[in-house]
């Protein structure tokens, strides 16, 4: 029984800290750029370095940029403090942002609003 109740808050914990479904986004349909494009290649790496970085940030905030000239891409991303507050559950938020940015908005500029994230970006 005890071992069932275990698996019962484990599996609860789990669900509680998974980003749920977007609250709000917005897509600007100005700046959609190609498939095979350096901006493309350079959105990529956006998402990593975004990650990366609010994971070592305390404040739970992060903006790069990445790129040159015409090509710059920028990001910016919050977390929420407290339910999410431990990094692992921050940088699934900004996973799950940007897969879900990329796939509502393809290559053009997007925001998107959860309830533990904030995530942005867009063509300097």
């Amino acid at each position: 029984m005890a071992a069932a109740m275990v698996v019962v808050l484990l599996l609860v914990l789990r669900f509680d800290l998974a980003p749920a479904a977007p609250m709000a986004q917005d897509c600007d349909t100005g700046g959609n750029y190609t498939a095979t494009s350096t901006y493309r290649d350079n959105l990529k790496l956006l998402s990593t370095a975004l990650r990366n970085k609010v994971s070592t940030e305390q404040a739970q905030f992060a903006d790069v940029s990445i790129g040159t000239g015409p090509d710059t891409v920028f990001g910016r991303v919050w977390c929420r403090p407290g339910d999410s507050a431990n990094a692992s559950a921050c940088e699934e938020c900004v996973a799950a942002a940007f897969q879900d940015a990329r796939h509502k908005c393809g290559l053009a500029d997007a925001s998107i609003l959860y309830d533990a994230c904030v995530f942005f970006y867009s063509k300097l």
